[in-house]
């Protein structure tokens, strides 16, 4: 696979910048995104690589540990097309109807440190 999802709820913002700098120095095109509880990166690696080898890359640059065991297991029961998944949006369901709980916010690692957030 040459596409790589990273997941990080809840980071420290060394912990992005670092995923981020080292991917971008293995030559890879990368896409960050904020979400509700973190961020999710998207990367397009110079080659493909085999599962095993992308669940260890994933491991080490610090992507969430529950979606790396899970991967692990779909693969060994050969659900391969659930690999990897990483959600753009999510909805929650009620008796009041359906409303979108988080989308993909297109962000900047880069950008955050010096980004002043508006209080109300």
């Amino acid at each position: 696979m040459r596409l790589l999802k990273l997941d990080f709820d809840k980071p420290t913002q060394l912990q992005v910048m670092r995923a981020y700098f080292l991917l971008k120095y293995i030559g890879c095109k990368v896409y960050t995104f904020t979400t509700r509880k973190g961020w999710h990166i998207y990367a397009i690696l110079p080659k493909d690589i085999d599962i095993y080898k992308q669940l260890a890359l994933r491991m080490m640059l610090g992507d969430d540990e529950r979606r790396i065991i899970f991967d692990e297991v779909r693969e060994k029961l050969g659900l391969q097309a659930w690999e990897d998944t990483l959600f753009a949006e999510k909805y929650v369901i009620s008796e009041k109807g359906i409303r979108k709980l988080h989308e993909e916010i297109p962000s900047n690692p880069l950008y955050e440190p010096f980004h002043l957030k508006r209080t109300k």
